[in-house]
C-alpha cells in the first residue's frame, strides 16, 4: 500500500517533470542567449525535481521501518493525521481569502506563520518569534522593496500600520 507521503511526492516529481519538458518549448531570444527565458524555471525545476526524488527516497525508507514495526505488532488507524491536515489547510485558507485581503500581508503572514509552525509542533519559542519575523521581512524587502510588487496592504486600521512597512 502507498502511504500519503510517497503519492505525494510522486505527484510532485510528476509534475515538476513535465513542468521542466515544458521549458524545453520556451521561444529562444538571441539577444538572451546566456540568460534566456527558460533559465530560472529550469533551475527551480531542477532543484524541485531533485528535492522530489529525496522525498520519494525518504518516503520508501519510511515506509519500510513502519511496515518493520508493523509486523512485530498490529496498530489502531489515528486520525490525528487527518485533523492536522484539515486545520493546515483551514489554515491556509484564511490566510489567503481573509487575513490577506483585510488584514494585510504583514500581520497576516507572521500570524500564520507563528500559527502554522505551532501545528507543525514547534513549541520553542526563539523560533517562533524568528522564524516569522525573517520570513515577513525578506518577504517585505524582496518583493516590495527590491522587486517593486505590491503586496496586499489590508483595509482600515491594517491599512494604516502595513504603510509603516512598506
Amino acid at each position: 500500500m502507498l502511504s500519503g507521503d510517497l503519492v505525494m511526492s510522486l505527484g510532485i516529481l510528476a509534475i515538476a517533470l513535465a513542468l521542466y519538458l515544458a521549458t524545453l518549448t520556451f521561444p529562444d531570444f538571441p539577444q538572451y542567449r546566456a540568460v534566456d527565458s527558460d533559465f530560472w524555471p529550469k533551475i527551480v525545476l531542477a532543484v524541485l525535481i531533485f528535492l522530489a526524488i529525496m522525498l520519494v527516497i525518504e518516503s520508501i525508507r519510511k515506509q519500510r521501518q513502519l511496515q518493520a514495526a508493523s509486523q512485530s505488532e498490529e496498530k489502531q488507524p489515528e486520525h490525528a493525521g487527518l485533523v492536522r491536515m484539515l486545520t493546515a489547510a483551514a489554515l491556509l485558507l484564511a490566510y489567503i481569502f481573509i487575513g490577506l485581503q483585510y488584514v494585510g500581508f504583514v500581520l497576516s503572514t507572521l500570524l500564520f506563520t507563528v500559527a502554522f509552525m505551532a501545528l507543525l509542533g514547534n513549541r520553542r519559542p526563539l523560533p517562533l518569534v524568528l522564524t516569522p519575523l525573517l520570513i515577513t521581512g525578506l518577504s517585505v524587502a524582496v518583493f516590495s522593496r527590491m522587486l517593486l510588487v505590491p503586496l496586499p496592504r489590508g483595509v482600515g486600521i491594517f491599512y494604516l500600520l502595513s504603510l509603516w512597512f512598506y
